[in-house]
């Protein structure tokens, strides 16, 4: 990945794309990344099992990494020409609450920790006040996550099933009288 510069700093981006067909059609990033954070929690557990002679033995959990990005989005962004382009600040803040209420994942893009893939976004806040004009401060809370959707799908019934009639069976015992 390429470090791009803004004088002596590294300039910090946060793309968010959905994984979705059209994903990158709604993608956005932040205008002001102020800040990014990574964590990797996990939990161990003291004496969690005793059982007879085997002695006390202890454990441990992962938890899913997480990431956390505090960034500014506003109406008139620096890097678009024409303000007809951009969505906008409230506009951006609604799509990335519609992508976490439709529990899509999302792909990460930044230019500090790589690409990571199949994130949440586990907690979202914004803030806007009286000095900040048009633009709205986001953090957001991404967890590692793995979705698994089920469908139901109609399966055909064979001659086997259709010849015995019924798929339950019935056991009668004789009635002592």
């Amino acid at each position: 990945m390429s470090a791009t510069l803004l004088g002596n700093q590294r300039v910090r981006t946060v793309t968010i794309v959905p994984e979705t067909p059209t994903g990158y059609a709604e993608a956005w990033e932040f205008d002001c990344v102020v800040n990014m954070s990574e964590s990797n929690p996990g939990q161990a557990y003291r004496h969690p099992l005793q059982n007879g002679q085997e002695g006390i033995t202890d454990g441990t959990r992962l938890e899913p990494p997480e990431f956390s990005v505090d960034g500014i989005v506003t109406d008139t962004p620096v890097r678009y020409l024409l303000p007809k382009s951009h969505q906008g600040a409230a506009a951006l803040y609604e799509q990335i609450k519609a992508m976490r209420a439709r529990q899509i994942p999302l792909t990460v893009i930044t230019s500090w920790a790589g690409t990571m893939r199949s994130r949440w976004p586990e907690v979202i806040s914004g803030s806007h006040g009286a000095k900040d004009g048009a633009s709205i401060g986001i953090t957001i809370n991404f967890v590692r996550v793995r979705i698994a959707r089920l469908q139901l799908i109609a399966s055909q019934v064979d001659s086997d099933v259709l010849l015995l009639g019924s798929q339950s069976v019935s056991i009668s015992q004789p009635v002592a009288g």
